[in-house]
């Protein structure tokens, strides 16, 4: 016996409402089959890859294995695939990616048949839910530090009157679960065998009780009555990697499989089927406005006559029709879009995060650090780095030798708006890149100044050396020379230090070292005025003047001697009558007598005042 979708009678009515009216004057289309798969895009540390991998594939869920690491992926999702693009998402080693899959013994039972999703409004309104065959809970990681996790579900039709659908339960479908909010996040649960009333009195007695709402996750997921939520799963399932949220809700990915009535080469059907692809792909309630009748407010392309697709930002849609009259390839159409399409969704998808995480990453080279300086260099070069390896490695303009495949790819790239992240991404390192320079520029700038700052200052004390020197030369000089000329004592003495504080106090005037290094810090300095000839002459012209009234003057005032005497003799100056005097007492003390006449010779030829020495 099949049970009502809803169980609650209001949700029963709003269920055969939009069962029966797709749009008011047109018989209502016929959803044969939903499949979605709710995808977490998030960051991590891209270091620690082989040590996450490792610790996912030990993580547990009572004594079983949660995750394994597939060496083959799935045979559609290699089917008519570019080599390059394989290899890069499904390497036969270490490489860019890691691909993981839930172990099917274990997952299996948390959503073993009959689980029930139950929405958060006032009716407490359940639905049937289960697995995708051959999809369940897979795993992308790259080596780039981004991850994308994907968790492939169905409504249960086995469970629903008449096996089918009705277009806007199928967006209540996607739209509840795809929450991540606590107030709006749906509960999984798999009911207790004593909550069902076509079970009372017949279960077994011994069936365990059901876990209490605060119970551990690991004792509520897959027991009987035990409820979780879509986002305690994945925390769960990503503890290993303590994996950073790309954005606050799911992306889904969706194939809604209609009867033959929706011909997409009939204008009707376009009209109808429009708005409900672009609510798909923009993942909307029934109840949001939604586009016109006939518009698509995403991405689209029609891809034949049986399938048309649309890709948002937040989620891709895809629509296929059965044939008429009926083919065999009707039951197949759908796996094949879910699968082999969703493999360039999945290269567009990682491409965004991949250039998401370099634009994050960016203002982070620019904030001032504990020193109060950016760390330019090894941020810069990590972000150049990356998108390099990026280009190079994972931004495919074609992904397989199949056109509809290739145009799907590049309508996912729009939808993602992933040329448009690459020019920001472009443009934001380039502005990095100028800041840096303009930074480096600065700094040199600062050292340069410094550096010109150290040389004044040793500047300036050697023009206060200049200025000691020229005054000590100077008095040198004049001493010097007023000792050769035969200057007074007393004249030479005061010139001398005249002489000193004269060349000093030019010198000091001429160099002017008080004004050296004491400029503002980065103040561009005053320019100086040449002087003139006539400046440079001046100095010149008092200093030989009062050089030659200096030597005019100790000339003048110099000691007379006798016209014989020269300047060099050293007894010029002795008179003759100190000398007579001299030998005497030179003699007394040698006790000999000389002769008068011998005296008298010998003052005779030293003096000219005694004429009696030469008769």
């Amino acid at each position: 016996m099949t049970k009502s979708w809803w169980t609650r009678p209001a949700a029963d009515a709003m269920l055969s409402a939009m069962s029966t009216t797709f749009l008011d004057a047109t018989p209502a289309l016929t959803l044969k089959a939903l499949h979605t798969r709710f995808l977490y895009p998030f960051f991590f540390d891209a270091s620690t890859l082989d040590a996450a991998t490792t610790a996912l594939l030990a993580l547990r869920h009572r004594e079983h294995g949660v995750w394994r690491l597939e060496a083959t992926p799935h045979e559609l999702y290699r089917q008519e695939l570019l080599s390059t693009v394989e290899q890069f998402l499904f390497p036969a080693g270490d490489g860019a990616c890691r691909y993981l899959r839930g172990v099917e013994a274990t997952v299996d039972g948390w959503l073993r048949s009959p689980t029930l999703v139950e929405y958060p409004d006032r009716e407490k309104s359940q639905v049937p839910l289960a697995w995708i065959p051959g999809v369940q809970i897979e795993l992308f990681l790259s080596s780039n530090g981004v991850g994308l996790l994907s968790l492939g579900v169905q409504p249960d039709l086995r469970r629903i009157a008449g096996q089918q659908l009705a277009p806007d339960a199928a967006k209540w479908f996607n739209y509840r679960l795809a929450q991540q909010l606590s107030k709006k996040t749906p509960t999984l649960f798999i009911p207790h065998p004593r909550d069902d009333p076509e079970k009372s009195g017949r279960f077994n007695p011994n069936t365990p009780e059901p876990p209490a709402v605060d119970a551990p996750f690991s004792e509520r997921l897959g027991a009987l009555g035990g409820r979780f939520t879509l986002p305690e799963l994945v925390e769960f399932l990503l503890s290993p990697l303590q994996p950073r949220p790309a954005q606050g809700s799911f992306s889904l990915y969706t194939v809604a499989r209609f009867d033959a009535t929706a011909r997409l080469d009939r204008e009707e059907a376009r009209a109808r089927l429009g708005p409900f692809l672009s609510g798909l792909a923009q993942i909307e309630e029934p109840t949001h406005v939604g586009a016109l009748t006939g518009e698509v407010d995403v991405e689209q392309r029609i891809l034949n006559s049986h399938h048309w697709a649309g890709v948002g930002f937040l989620g891709a849609a895809h629509l296929v029709m059965d044939q008429d009259p009926p083919h065999q390839f009707d039951e197949q159409r759908m796996p094949s879009v879910r699968d082999k399409y969703f493999v360039p969704y999945l290269l567009a998808s990682l491409q965004r995060l991949i250039l998401a995480r370099i634009r994050d990453e960016a203002p982070a080279s620019v904030r001032p650090r504990d020193d109060q300086q950016p760390q330019f260099d090894t941020t810069s070069n990590q972000l150049h780095e990356d998108l390099l390896n990026f280009a190079v490695s994972g931004d495919f303009f074609v992904v397989s030798s199949r056109e509809a495949l290739n145009r799907f790819y590049t309508l996912a790239r729009q939808g993602l708006r992933v040329p448009e992240a690459l020019d920001n991404v472009r443009r934001a390192l380039v502005d990095l890149d100028a800041a840096q320079q303009a930074r480096q520029q600065l700094a040199l700038t600062h050292s340069v100044n410094d550096s010109l700052q150290t040389v004044a200052g040793v500047q300036r004390k050697v023009e206060w050396l200049e200025v000691f020197f020229v005054s000590f030369y100077s008095a040198e000089l004049s001493h010097i020379l007023a000792e050769s000329f035969g200057f007074a004592h007393s004249y030479t003495a005061w010139t001398t230090l005249s002489w000193a504080m004269f060349g000093g106090g030019l010198a000091f005037v001429s160099l002017q070292p008080w004004k050296h290094g004491h400029s503002e810090h980065g103040k561009k300095p005053e320019k100086k005025e040449q002087p003139g000839r006539w400046r440079l002459a001046l100095p010149i012209v008092l200093v030989t003047l009062l050089v030659a009234l200096w030597l005019a003057y100790g000339l003048w005032s110099r000691p007379h001697s006798s016209a014989h005497a020269t300047p060099s003799s050293p007894h010029a100056q002795i008179p003759a009558d100190d000398l007579l005097a001299k030998e005497q007492i030179t003699d007394r003390a040698e006790g000999q007598e000389r002769p008068e006449g011998e005296r008298g010779l010998a003052v005779g030829t030293t003096g000219q005042h005694h004429p009696q020495a030469n008769q």
